[in-house]
């Protein structure tokens, strides 16, 4: 125990190895809340700063006293007890590595220690200081908690350093004194310690000792033989010790600590056979072992195992790489070796003794064998596909349909039911990192499917939504074959390469993207183990994949199987192992009874337990229907472990009582049942329940057996039987009780904890179900029960009720403080480390190095070189270091071959010349990835540069750094034999006189080494984020367990329960109950045992449906052996073990329930409520059997059936009974096939709404392939009118409810369900007698049992009967054939006529003989109209009061007297007719006006338009002749425009009548319309108008015009367009309002008169202006008419030749001429100035218009001289072209006014972006200083006060940024006088 490497381990073992760090100095965060208990407050004070102190204080600090010791033990028991969910505190303290937590513990392990050392301060006590630390250490609070990173290392710290062959000496010294107490420790010594924890009694002694030896074994393991074999004789010493103890007296809680010894020697001999199996396989001996287990098990009535053992095991070796002896050294995702292995894979059959390299009824062997056969079912259809891509050409021949690139593969030899999607072309977009998502993940694009192309984004993104392809979690695989450019296409096998990922990152608006040319992109994960990691973190970072990529999809669910087989992996222990690995139950075994389990423990149980085999029942002999009858195995199913621990437990059934019952000896009888003793009193339990008898010994079962198996026939209430033994478990036991003291009984003050003195503790009972609908149904009939004390695990409910009681709604705001601190910590590190990562890729992907990132790595390993490139270096250099591009920095120079001076560079040019000439133009900048570069590096040791260590061994060889490294070179590499080799140059002195190829050389020598130390950085860096993660997970999952651990009822799913398997161990059920357990597989329930379970409740019927395996080979009903789908439910009944059976049932009329009763339940009983039904109305039987011959559809016998006639029939029957007046809703049609079930889907859309459960709806979407969804048909509500063609009448239906919906469903997904009628498509009719699936009884059963009032049966006799593989079809026809209820015809009789009995055929005969669901007779009854009803016979509206009479209507309108032109069902109303010509009062005529209006023409409006004056505005206006009237009397009608001139300058374009209701409003207090009329005429001009609602259109600094709605003289918004600033080098990309350096480069003015401007771009320049005209010919051949030294524009402004349409504006003449109206002569004298606009002027206009006498000095004679100064005057815009106002730009001449306006215009922004961005953080200083001040007094509320001088850091560098950028703005320049 005193290995030091054990420490490391220790913190590794479920956590980081790095804690967080967490802001220190913080108050306490729980006194406050107590002030009801102030001295438990203060003592709780007290301790938290005593441990605050103690371990966040100076580590120079030690204990020096055992008291000082025993205060801080205590401080920490002190505040987890008062505190417990809180305990993150402690484990903070205790744990982190930023604490001294972790140095107090080892100070006191290494302590000297003694059982009666008193108050001695040179040794401490054993009982009181080693025992309390220990008792510290795992309080079950502690233990429990997730937070491994903490406690892992508290473990191994305690490890490292306690002895533990001292502990065990005294312990037993302790043993042979008889008591537990010091004889040096007297009375007023205990008085001084304050009432200190200290053991009682030597259970409180042990029991710690225990719980810390049971922490080290399963976190830290025993990995080495001495390791080993010192725990085990500790275990054995701490035996003799308890023993010892016992031989003096019992002790209240003995069994805890003698049962936790037996599990412990139990898991140590576990781990000593593993440690056999390794030596054996070291010494090359397992093969022959595996032999002789073969030999020895192998043997009459065993199954043959003659296949090879896994792994090493086998004679050749493994069969891939993936194919290991040991299940947890097994990927769950597949290999690429193992998917393309065309070796059988090892697959143990599901029968004892064929796991042959295991020990036979070992856990570890029961385990095994589920875990192979269960990943099998994920991966074989995955395998047989990739082999059969691979032999069909692989990704070279895609097998998919003639120019597709995605969609499903055409592969050979694959089955229907078997899919192989393929996406073509993919490509790896980008690295991503998520600290809320799925962590680091890979963004990928690939070809969209073929029928989404042509489709909008809508269309396809409403595809994506309802499809199940790529959902998240799915197993996908990334194909490229690396031999694709040399092999043959399609001619032989490809060679690929395959990795593995998950469905990360689901988003349907990038699957269809908006933008043409995108493709669809998703995010993935890679699984671990994955080959080809490096491959794709390459092509991630802007490399390509090899060959072409495709994405495989498999048609299996991963995410689905992924959790159970981590779930297995990870398992240590199996609770109740003895029954559930048990080989074979016997009950005649004639060796000795081994021990129950948990009853004895110690070596003596192990080695039992080992030569036994765990064989506790025997053989019942032949499997029959009626499970067997309870025998004397029934008596050694022991009770629960946490009932037998208290002989005097009594069991109070008294909530199950029902309210009424008064009777005091019957409440006295179920008050104090002595379960343990058999005691049930099940006649007074049935007198006072609801229960029946069977229920009741069902109930007595599930509480008294600790593995109880309850079978409920369908209808006789399982699920109700469940909820009374959860209601009995809730009300005989306690929750969780934190840190229970086994001697004194104290219990921590919690709602839910009972005193464990009389209720024993199990803390939260949990309830497994595999699918989230049987887990919400069983828990709303919970909430019904009235128990409401339950949290749902899981975000999949879709129930309102159960929504407050998930997980998710609980947990919000309930963190600790100490939990957020960690939280905060998770936050940072991952967001540090999302930035590094992202300036690692940004350093990966980059061209070119710059100098920056170079300089550091030349200055380490070729210093003098780099003495000698910095001495070239200019100061403007620091200005541009990060422009690798900028052509006169001393970095670009060299590496581009330029030499000191332009003498040597000439010298040098024929070389380079000489050596280019060999290479191959037109490199591809990542072509390098295939290539090897032609030379050697020799260059210094790994560790001199900088992250190479933290590169793993063989991740990035040589050539993928210098592929990554090459593929990043702009330009061309060129790869020649150097000059000198990569030493000399690194030792070389002057890197000036190199030629070309040694710079390149050494450059290639210096990327390649600081690339591949970035990428082993990044590698670095990703792991560490997805650690980080994993860490911020534990917390949230410990937030989570507070929760959880103060409900009584927890409810899962199975895949839940393996996903958080940490969360469920450490809330500890001991009570699980598994609801529909014989649907479960058996995996599922192993992985849903927490290691504390000592209760297991079963809850189903194996004799319905079992699990469904994706490969029928895996199935019972393949005779293979396999038997994945072999519930732990039917195999323990099998084997003979007692299940307890429910017999009466609640839901079948007798006619339905005698087909199941005489064929699989004998004993099956009618209630009598059932025996009352009604019969089902306009049927003739109750139960019906229509045999037809209408042959089946379907490709071939593994296809989907599909039988047309009875999808017709099935959809019009369901009509035929709504029409009897059932709702829809009460009618459900069934049928086993998908296939089937699209055609019901397609006929009763004809006829009414009908449901589609989600489970049906998915494998709807699946069985319809590539096909194109129906969209939003499948909805019942997605059609608001139906047809009413076949129904008689038309039919609407205005809202949508579950009751007018006929459910159509699959038989496998109506389990637990059930229907008042029920219609059974059958579809199987073939003349082979092949049924498929019918043939199982299993789902025979479930088909038959479903109906409770009718059940017609729509299939062909002859076929089922014909079957030899199922017999059942033969009983149920020959009962119905009996009952003469199987038919060629189905007889319904009418309602109304009972004597008319009609025989349909087909469902076309409906439409003859009762098409409105009576008979064929007419109704002819008189309706309340009088006429005769149209319908013929209907059972449904008696009254009539729904039927539409079609007949004309009767009535005579008044008054006018004319008839009602409706028909006789619609409402008269008023007379509607059109009267032709109507005079009106006013003399105009009115046409088509309704009758009912023309009787009063004076109501009716005239419409003819009329010329009226308005006298208060004086406008004319066209109006409607019939609002004359009202305009005159409201003039604020008038519609003309106001058309004033407004303060602003612009005219109103307001209504007049707008602006004069404005202006009445606004200066009479209650004015109203009606009073315009009576007031004065208002003039024009006081009006007050409404606010313009023109376009500002002011000229702005930066040259554009204001495009905001006039705002009056205010001061215009900052312009929100694109930056005007532009020149021959670039243009700028940001907006006008944000900064942008001026260009750098030279200046491009350059004429054969005046030279080149010496200036940069940006600068005003001080070049004189030419006024020549151009020399230069344009292209059409004339000369260019511009000035020279301006670039030559385009032919179309020749003056020859060019567009005539094109003028010239003369601002000073104000004309406007055509170009070609100019002549040479006029045009050399005064060029033309072309401007970016496409705009001409005449130069002289331009220098007037500019000013530039204002920027350069004429002389007398006219031309330019010297520059102006240019002073900063006023603020004036930029200019803009004279004629669109467009911004100048690249004009050569005018760039000395236009940059001085620009350096102004900058001027201006710099100051305004400084005053806001210290505006901004001045204001964030202020809210960090008072979050700051207040986190005095609420720790871990806020973030520390550094927020704020990030934030004035940031704020800083800011400011200095954008003054460096100005102090270049403004150079100072000979000739420049710019101030």
């Amino acid at each position: 125990m005193h290995s030091r490497g054990r420490v490391g381990r220790g913190r590794s073992g479920r956590g980081p190895a790095h804690p967080v760090r967490t802001t220190q100095g913080r108050s306490s965060p729980v006194a406050a809340s107590h002030n009801a208990m102030q001295s438990q407050a203060n003592q709780t004070v007290d301790s938290y700063t005593a441990l605050r102190t103690l371990t966040d204080g100076s580590r120079s600090y030690s204990f020096r006293t055992p008291l000082q010791m025993r205060r801080f033990i205590d401080a920490g028991l002190t505040h987890s007890k008062t505190y417990p969910s809180d305990v993150a505190f402690v484990l903070r303290c205790l744990g982190s590595a930023d604490t001294a937590g972790l140095q107090r513990l080892g100070e006191i392990c290494r302590f000297p220690h003694a059982v009666d050392a008193g108050v001695n301060k040179e040794a401490c006590s054993f009982q009181r200081v080693t025992c309390a630390l220990l008792h510290l250490v795992t309080l079950p609070a502690l233990m429990n908690s997730l937070l491994t990173q903490c406690y892992n290392p508290i473990m191994a710290t305690l490890a490292d350093n306690l002895d533990l062959a001292s502990i065990c000496r005294c312990a037993k010294a302790l043993a042979d004194q008889g008591s537990i107490a010091d004889p040096n420790y007297r009375p007023y010594h205990q008085e001084q310690d304050g009432g200190m924890w200290q053991p009682e009694t030597w259970v409180q002694m042990l029991q710690p000792i225990v719980n810390f030896l049971n922490q080290v074994v399963q976190r830290l393991g025993c990995n080495t033989e001495d390791e080993l074999q010192q725990m085990q004789q500790s275990v054995a010493s701490l035996q003799q010790t308890a023993q010892a103890f016992k031989a003096h007296g019992d002790c209240a809680g003995e069994y805890g600590v003698v049962n936790n010894l037996g599990n412990l020697g139990r898991l140590l001999a576990i781990k000593q056979a593993e440690q056999q199996r390794v030596l054996r396989k070291e010494t090359h001996g397992l093969q022959q072992h595996v032999h002789r287990q073969r030999q020895q098990r192998s043997g009459p009535g065993r199954l043959q195992a003659d296949q090879d053992g896994p792994g090493e095991t086998r004679p050749d070796g493994p069969r891939h790489d993936n194919d290991h002896t040991s299940i947890n050294s097994i990927s769950i995702a597949p290999t690429q070796q193992e998917v393309l292995c065309h070796v059988s894979a090892y697959l143990p059959a599901n029968v004892p003794g064929t796991v042959i390299h295991l020990e036979e009824g070992s856990p570890e062997a029961h385990k095994d064998l589920h875990f192979r056969l269960l990943r099998h079912d994920m991966v074989a259809e995955l395998c047989e596909s990739a082999v059969r891509f691979q032999q069909a050409g692989g990704s070279d021949s895609l097998a998919l349909p003639k120019g597709a690139t995605s969609g499903r593969a055409n592969l050979p030899g694959i089955d229907d039911d078997m899919s192989l999607f393929v996406y073509g072309n993919v490509e790896i977009k980008n690295l991503m990192t998520a600290k809320f998502g799925a962590g680091v993940q890979y963004e990928v694009a690939f070809d969209d499917l073929p029928f989404n192309t042509g489709k909008t984004s809508g269309q396809r993104r409403e595809y994506w939504e309802k499809s199940r392809r790529l959902q998240h979690g799915t197993l996908v695989a990334l194909w490229w074959d690396r031999s694709a450019a040399t092999r043959p296409r399609a001619q032989q096998a490809s060679d690929p390469c395959i990795t593995f990922a998950t469905i990360s990152m689901r988003n349907e608006q990038q699957l269809a993207p908006r933008e043409a040319g995108h493709r669809p992109q998703i995010g993935i994960r890679l699984c671990q183990g994955c080959g080809a990691n490096d491959e794709i973190l390459m092509a991630a970072l802007g490399g390509k994949l090899p060959g072409h990529t495709v994405m495989l999809q498999s048609s299996g669910s991963f995410f689905a199987y992924e959790p159970i087989l981590k779930a297995l992996q990870s398992t240590q222990t199996m609770p109740l192992a003895d029954y559930i690995a048990a080989p074979k139950l016997r009950a005649d075994s004639s060796g000795p009874e081994p021990p129950t389990a948990g009853r004895t423990g110690g070596a003596s149980f192990i080695k039992d337990l080992l030569s036994h085999g765990n064989r506790l029942f025997g053989n019942r002999g032949p499997v029959g229907r009626e499970s067997p009858p309870p025998t004397a195995a029934a008596a050694r199913v022991g009770g629960p472990a946490y009932l037998t621990q208290d002989a005097s437990f009594r069991l109070d059934l008294s909530c199950l009582l029902d309210e009424a019952v008064h009777d005091d000896e019957a409440l006295n009888a179920v008050k104090t049942i002595d379960l343990l003793a058999g005691h049930w009193p099940s006649d007074t339990l049935q007198e006072v329940t609801t229960l029946d008898q069977s229920q009741l010994l069902a109930l007595q079962a599930a509480l008294s057996r600790e593995l109880a198996l309850v079978q409920g026939p369908p209808g006789t209430g399982k699920t109700y039987v469940g909820i009374q033994a959860v209601k009995a478990l809730l009300a005989n036991t306690s929750g969780n009780a934190k840190d229970l003291d086994p001697g004194t009984g104290h219990v921590d003050d919690l709602p839910n904890a009972a005193d464990p003195l009389t209720h024993p503790c199990v803390g939260p009972v949990l309830i497994v179900c595999f699918t989230n609908h049987a887990l919400d149904q069983f828990l709303e009939g919970l909430l019904a029960a009235g128990l409401t004390d339950m949290v749902r695990v899981g975000g999949r409910s879709k129930n309102d009720a159960l929504a407050q009681y998930n997980i998710h709604e609980l947990v919000r705001d309930k963190a600790m403080p100490a939990q957020k601190q960690l939280l905060y910590g998770c936050y940072n590190r991952a967001g540090a480390l999302e930035q590094r990562i992202g300036e690692l890729k940004a350093s990966l992907m980059q061209g070119e190095l710059a100098w920056p990132a170079v300089k550091h790595h030349v200055e380490m390993v070729a210093p003098d070189l780099h003495e000698s490139l910095v001495s070239r270096k200019r100061p403007m250099d620091d200005e541009f270091e990060e422009a690798v591009s900028n052509k006169r920095h001393f970095w670009w120079q060299w590496l581009h071959g330029h030499r000191r001076n332009n003498a040597q560079n000439k010298a040098a040019a024929a070389a380079d010349a000489r050596a280019q000439a060999s290479q191959v133009a037109g490199h591809n900048s990542f072509d390098v990835l295939a290539e090897q570069p032609n030379f050697q590096t020799t260059g210094p040791p790994a560790t001199e540069v900088p992250a190479a260590a933290n590169t793993e061994p063989g991740e990035w060889g040589e050539q993928g750094v210098a592929a990554l490294a090459g593929q990043r070179l702009a330009g061309q590499r060129l790869h020649i034999a150097p000059n000198r080799d990569l030493e000399d140059l690194l030792a070389a002195e002057d890197a000036w006189t190199m030629t070309r190829t040694e710079r390149e050389m050494l450059y290639n020598c210096w990327d390649e080494q600081l690339r591949s130390g970035w990428l082993g950085e990044l590698k670095l860096a990703m792991r560490e984020y997805e650690s980080v993660r994993d860490e911020q997970r534990r917390i949230h999952a410990d937030v989570d367990l507070n929760v959880l651990k103060g409900a009584r009822l927890v409810g899962m799913t199975t895949a839940g329960v393996a996903n958080k398997q940490e969360l469920v161990a450490a809330m500890a059920p001991k009570v699980v109950i598994v609801e529909e357990a014989g649907e479960v597989f058996e995996a599922h329930i192993l992985a849903s045992l927490a290691p504390t379970t000592e209760h297991l409740i079963l809850i189903g019927d194996h004799e319905q449906l079992r699990p469904k395996p994706q490969l029928y080979a895996l199935q019972t009903e393949s005779g293979q052996g396999y038997n994945l789908d072999l519930s732990l439910f039917e195999r323990l009944v099998r084997q003979g073990f007692p299940v307890a059976t429910l017999e009466q049932q609640r839901r079948m009329r007798p006619s339905v329930s005698r087909l199941i009763r005489n064929t699989i339940y004998p004993s099956l009983q009618d209630h009598a409520s059932v025996c009352n039904y009604p019969r089902v109305k306009g049927m003739v039987h109750n139960v019906f059997f229509w045999d037809h011959n209408h042959p089946e559809g379907g490709r071939d016998e593994n296809a989907s059936k599909q039988n047309s006639a009875e999808a017709a029939m099935a959809a019009r029957l369901a009509l035929y009974l709504t029409q009897q007046g059932y709702k829809a809703g009460d009618i459900t049609i069934l049928t086993p096939y998908v296939g089937q079930l699209l055609l019901l889907r397609a006929e009763v859309r004809k006829y009414m709404r009908f449901v589609v459960s989600e489970r049906d709806a998915e494998e709807l979407a699946a069985a319809q392939g590539d096909e194109d969804t129906e969209g939003s048909q499948d909805s019942p509500a997605a059609k608001e009118k139906l047809p009413g063609s076949k129904l008689g009448f038309a039919a609407e239906i205005s809202r949508v409810n579950l009751n007018d919906c006929v459910r159509v469903a699959t038989v496998d997904n109506f389990q637990g369900e059930e229907s008042t009628i029920i219609i059974l498509s059958l579809v199987r009719n073939n003349k082979q007698g092949m049924i498929g699936f019918l043939k199982t009884s299993n789902r025979i059963n479930v088909m038959l049992s479903r109906a409770k009032h009718g059940m017609y049966i729509l299939g062909h006799a002859d076929t089922l009967t014909a079957s030899k593989k199922s017999t059942m079809w033969r009983q149920v026809t020959g009962l119905l054939e009996g009952d003469d209820a199987v038919g060629q015809a189905l007889p319904v009789v009418c309602a109304n006529h009972p004597e008319s009995v009609n025989m349909l055929r087909s469902a076309a005969d409906f439409d003859t003989f009762a098409r409105d669901g009576g008979c064929s007779l007419q109704c002819s009854a008189r309706m309340p109209c009088g006429h005769s009803c149209p319908r013929l016979c209907h059972p449904d509206d008696s009254r009539h009061v729904t039927v539409q009479c079609p007949k004309a209507c009767t009535h005579v309108l008044q008054p006018c007297g004319h008839p009602c032109p409706k028909l006789c069902y619609q409402d008269c109303g008023l007379c509607t007719r059109p009267m032709p010509n109507l005079l009106l009062p006013c003399g105009h005529t009115a046409h088509d006006i309704p009758c009912h209006r023309a009787l009063k023409p004076d109501l009716v409006a005239c419409t003819e338009k009329v010329s009226v004056h308005l006298p208060h505005c004086g406008h004319t206006i066209q109006v409607r002749c019939g609002d004359v009237a009202a305009v005159q009397a409201d003039a604020s009608k008038c519609t003309a425009t106001c058309g004033s001139n407004l303060e602003c300058g612009h005219t109103c374009q307001h209504r007049c009548g707008a602006c004069l209701l404005s202006t009445v409003r606004g200066s009479t207090t209650g004015s109203s319309k009606g009073s315009l009329a009576s007031a004065p005429p208002i003039p024009v001009s006081s009006y007050q108008h409404l606010a313009c609602s023109q376009v500002c259109s002011r000229d702005l600094l930066c040259g554009h015009t204001c495009g905001k709605s006039c705002h009056g003289g205010s001061t215009c918004p900052p312009c929100t367009r694109l930056c005007s600033v532009k020149c021959g080098h670039g243009q700028c990309k940001g907006l006008c309002t944000d900064l942008c350096a001026p260009c750098a480069e030279p200046c491009r003015w350059l004429c054969q008169h005046q030279g080149q401007c010496k200036l940069p771009c940006g600068a005003p320049c001080t070049r004189l202006p030419c006024n020549e005209r151009c020399t230069l010919q344009l292209s059409c051949g004339h000369r260019c008419p511009s000035v020279c030294g301006e670039p030559c524009p385009s032919t179309k402004f020749c003056i020859h030749c060019g567009d005539k349409s094109l003028t010239a504006y003369d601002i000073i003449m104000d004309e406007n001429r055509t170009l070609r109206d100019y002549d040479k002569g006029e045009v050399t004298e005064n060029p033309l100035i072309v401007l970016a606009c496409g705009h001409v002027l005449p130069m002289t206009s331009m220098d007037g218009y500019l000013e530039l006498h204002r920027a350069y000095a004429k002389d007398q004679q006219g031309n330019w001289t010297t520059p102006c100064q240019l002073e900063a005057g006023e603020q004036q815009a930029l200019k803009s072209c004279p004629i669109c106002r467009q911004p100048l730009t690249q004009i050569m001449r005018y760039g000395r006014p236009l940059n001085h306006m620009k350096v102004q215009h900058a001027d201006i922004k710099f100051f305004l972006h400084c005053n806001q961005e210290l505006a901004e953080a001045d204001k964030m200083y202020g809210a960090a200083s008072k979050a700051a001040s207040d986190s005095a007094s609420r720790a871990g509320t806020a973030f520390p006060s550094a927020t704020s001088t990030a934030n004035w850091r940031r704020s800083a560098a800011c400011f200095a940024g954008m003054c460096r950028c100005w102090l270049y703005a403004m150079p100072m320049h000979d000739g420049c006088m710019v101030s």
